[in-house]
Formats: structure tokens, sequence, C-alpha cells
């Protein structure tokens, strides 16, 4: 019996059958939740070796006679494991804390004044001590970084969602929302989608709004150590 042989190879046919076979859609992706875009950008700030900005924080105070608004301007320099230098001004008042790796220091000096240089038993003594002078500023990345200083971590917030995404200067971020454990404090944070970092926060209490944004952003740059000590730092006219 003589066989038969396809004049056609079947390699040759395979292409065209599957073009007509139904097509198989991939699933979606899941949505990333809040709670892990925060536990992202905890472990960004904990596996980097050094970090910079420069931001502003503007606080709204709801007063009886009206809404009277601070605007509190500040930098930061950090380098692992423990090195620390953040300054701050409000009007005539400025503050700065610093750690050169082997003590904590902080020097404030209120209605331009030229305060003391004072030594902290620690840098996160030193964290707390300018946390309320400077509007929130020297907690909120400073303790992601150096989460021991940290009483409150961004992490702890309940309530979470993510309502969407929103571009700060060119930058893609999520939108995350939530509550405070131990308050009715509402916050809004900006976490960019690539660089997992804290590029905004917005706090509403009670009586008070406060509006923190960090801009020029460097990480793991080289950073001269004379920047952590105070001491050794020219002084500026009018100190």
């Amino acid at each position: 019996m003589t066989s038969f042989k396809p004049s056609v190879h079947l390699p040759l046919l395979l292409p065209l059958l599957l073009a007509f076979l139904p097509a198989v859609a991939t699933p979606a992706a899941a949505p990333e939740s809040a709670a892990s875009i925060l536990r992202s950008m905890s472990h960004t700030y904990a596996a980097m070796a050094s970090y910079q900005d420069v931001g502003e924080v503007t606080t709204t105070y709801r007063m009886g006679t009206g809404p009277e608004k601070h605007t509190t301007r500040f930098a930061t320099w950090f380098s692992r494991p423990d090195r620390l230098r953040f300054v701050w001004q409000d009007g005539e008042s400025k503050g700065r804390i610093w750690s050169d790796g082997e003590a904590a220091y902080s020097r404030h000096s209120p209605y331009g004044s030229s305060g003391p240089v004072r030594k902290e038993a620690s840098l996160s003594l030193a964290i707390a001590g300018a946390t309320g002078v400077s509007n929130n500023a020297a907690y909120t990345v400073p303790t992601l970084l150096f989460p021991e200083a940290a009483d409150f971590r961004l992490e702890q917030i309940e309530e979470l969602q993510v309502t969407g995404t929103e571009s700060l200067e060119g930058r893609e971020c999520f939108v995350i929302m939530g509550k405070h454990p131990r308050s009715d404090s509402l916050y809004t944070l900006w976490v960019g989608t690539e660089d997992r970092l804290l590029h905004r926060i917005r706090k509403v209490g009670e009586r008070t709004i406060h509006d923190e944004v960090r801009q020029h952003i460097r990480v793991d740059r080289p950073i001269p150590a004379e920047i952590f000590n105070d001491l050794l730092l020219p002084t500026p006219s009018g100190r």
C-alpha cells in the first residue's frame, strides 16, 4: 500500500492553524495595594547609602479670625549609618541638627537670635527636639532613613487606599490616603511609582494642615564628611 505523503509540511501549517484559534486573554495584574507601596517605600529608604533633598512645608492654622499660614524651608543630608544634617528656617527663626557619627548636636536660633550648640544624648532625641519647631519636616524623612528614631511610622497609617496617580514635577506618583491610628488626622502621600520615594505628604488635623513637599532629591551620591560637622563649616554672616 502506498502511504500518503502531504505536500505541505506540518510545521508550515502551524502558524496558519493558530491564527484561527480563539485568542486567550492574559489575566491583568492585580493593582498594587497601598500597604505594599508603603512597605516598598520603607525598604527603598532603608537600602540607600545616602540621601539629600530641599523642600518646604506650609502649615495652615485654622484660627477663629481665619486661616494663618507659615512656611518652613529645609534641607536634608544623610549618610549611613547615622550621619545626618537637617537645617530649617521659618521667617527669622532657624535651626539645625547634625550627627557626625560619634555624637549628635542641635542649634536652635529663634527670632533672629544666635542659639547655643547643644550636645544631644542621641540622634533620636535630636530629631525629636527639632520636629515641632520645623513643623514636622525634621521627622518625616529622617525617620525613614533612621527608623530607630521613629515613634510613629507611615506604614502604621490605617484605612489605606490608592486613589490614583498624579504627576509632580514630571514624576508620576501614587496618591495614597489614610488615617492616623491614634487621632483623626488624615494623610495623603505622593510616592513615586518608579523611585518609591516620598515626594509630598499632606496631613489634615482638627486645627492644622501640614503640606510638605520635597524636591531635588539625590540618592547614593557622595556627601563631604564636613557637612555632618557643623562646627567645621564656614560661619556665614548673621548666623
